[in-house]
């Protein structure tokens, strides 16, 4: 009579067990639906299309012309992103607000692009690639300190870093 009584208690607790499982799951998805649609809308940086960046089918043979690709891309950014971000006090830290303390465009140099630092008599020659969530401003007081020890620096902006979010999925190598 005890094992019976203790098997029907032990079927007991284990329904009870996969009922409260089965809740804490329905609840969590719940909770994660929720969050997932008060999410806050996408912004326009997430959203423009820039289609000026270079990839293995635009035809570019040298810097120059990389340079030119990459000023119209920056140009893109500019009507696409910048000219649609309001400038303001709501707006002080944002990377595209005009003018804003995280605008690369205040500075004398926009460190987020392709630079190269020359000299007439170089010593050595040096390609600076940043990283993957990175721009060239990364590699700017490395390229600088090269630079004034007599080096040639070219620090690329590797496609899809240094404009906007939305360039990034659709760069291919």
């Amino acid at each position: 009579m005890l094992g019976t009584y203790l098997a029907t208690r032990a079927t007991w607790l284990t329904r009870m067990l996969a009922a409260w499982l089965t809740g804490c799951v329905v609840v969590g998805l719940a909770v994660f639906v929720y969050l997932l649609d008060s999410r806050p809308d996408l912004s326009v940086w997430h959203l423009a299309d820039l289609d000026e960046e270079f990839t293995r089918d635009s035809g570019i043979t040298d810097f120059g012309q990389y340079l030119a690709l990459e000023d119209r891309l920056f140009g893109q950014l500019d009507e696409l992103v910048y000219d649609e971000v309001p400038v303001g006090p709501g707006n002080a830290i944002n990377r595209y607000s005009r003018g804003s303390l995280s605008d690369p465009g205040r500075w004398p140099v926009n460190w987020n692009r392709s630079f190269e630092l020359v000299r007439e008599q170089p010593q050595a020659g040096v390609v600076l690639l940043h990283g993957l969530s990175d721009s060239p401003y990364s590699m700017r007081a490395l390229g600088q300190s090269l630079h004034r020890r007599g080096a040639t620096v070219v620090g690329l902006r590797i496609p899809g870093h240094g404009t906007a979010p939305s360039g990034r999925p659709g760069v291919q190598g």
